[in-house]
């Protein structure tokens, strides 16, 4: 294997770990930072850390910027405003081991809103593929008794991540047909950006609600965290080897996010492992890798 290719791997099985980390942030956090506090605060951070790096790019690209502001607002709108406060709404109620594994069907999301908005090709095989990875979440969002779905009795934290889930792939699938080509750390400064502005009346609302956030050196590392790991490096990391290696490739990778999700889950915060988290991840992987199998 060429360095070249060597380099872009280990991006692009970096950005999971990095992601993974921020299921841990959001679930040790749940109950000291609110969810819109905790989203405005990291979305916020991140426009800080960035705008020394791109303050250049920002003045180049300012009248492209101000063109295509409406299509920003909605990418910053699904990628941050919705994405965000739904993840950790749903970090308080659900285990990282469920959140993760529930978001790790944003690639099969992403296949189905391709179908309906792009016009994609849908064979069979790929129509199969999503059943058996929605199949998967029925399994871990009712412990393995679907049939609880006839009475709606499922866990609410699951459903807020499903939320989270497919409002990426909503933003993933929007981003395809967005012409402006901006810099990737001037793309994610300008969407972190309005995205704050976006959930700051959310965020004031929760403040008047009297939902306050307790400050401790915890809360500024898992800050810390949220926004220059799991945000920008592995955003970042993530471009960069879509870069080198294309999107179908780097796919793949994204399957490791519950797979490190889990594993930090058990060392971290001594969550069980269930059977249903077993079959769950099963039938998951099994629809992922049939989506990606060609003829």
């Amino acid at each position: 294997m060429k360095n070249s290719n060597w380099y872009a791997f280990v991006l692009l099985a970096f950005s999971p770990l990095m992601w993974s980390g921020n299921f841990i942030v959001g679930r040790v956090m749940h109950a000291t930072v609110p969810p819109f506090a905790l989203s405005f605060y990291r979305w916020a951070l991140v426009v800080v850390i960035l705008f020394p790096f791109v303050v250049k790019h920002l003045k180049e690209f300012w009248p492209d910027i101000k063109k295509h502001s409406m299509s920003l607002c909605l990418l910053s709108l699904f990628s941050i405003a919705i994405n965000s406060p739904s993840f950790y709404l749903g970090m308080h109620y659900t285990s990282v081991i469920n959140a993760s594994l529930v978001y790790s069907t944003v690639p099969a999301f992403i296949l189905l809103l391709s179908w309906l908005v792009l016009k994609s090709s849908l064979t069979g095989l790929k129509l199969l593929a999503i059943l058996i990875s929605f199949f998967g979440i029925v399994l871990i969002m009712t412990q393995g008794h679907p049939l609880l779905l006839l009475k709606l009795q499922f866990d609410k934290g699951d459903l807020a991540i499903l939320i989270a889930a497919i409002s990426w792939a909503i933003f993933s699938v929007y981003l395809k047909t967005f012409p402006l080509k901006l810099p990737p750390l001037l793309f994610l400064f300008v969407t972190s950006a309005m995205g704050s502005l976006l959930l700051l009346p959310a965020f004031l609302i929760e403040l008047c609600l009297g939902y306050h956030t307790i400050w401790s050196v915890q809360t500024g590392v898992g800050l810390i965290y949220a926004s220059a790991f799991s945000s920008v490096l592995g955003f970042t990391a993530w471009n960069l080897g879509i870069y080198k290696k294309g999107p179908a490739i780097a796919g793949y990778f994204f399957n490791l996010l519950p797979v490190y999700s889990t594993i930090l889950a058990v060392l971290l915060l001594g969550e069980q492992l269930h059977t249903y988290h077993v079959w769950g991840i099963c039938f998951v992987v099994l629809g992922i890798l049939l989506a990606n199998i060609g003829k």
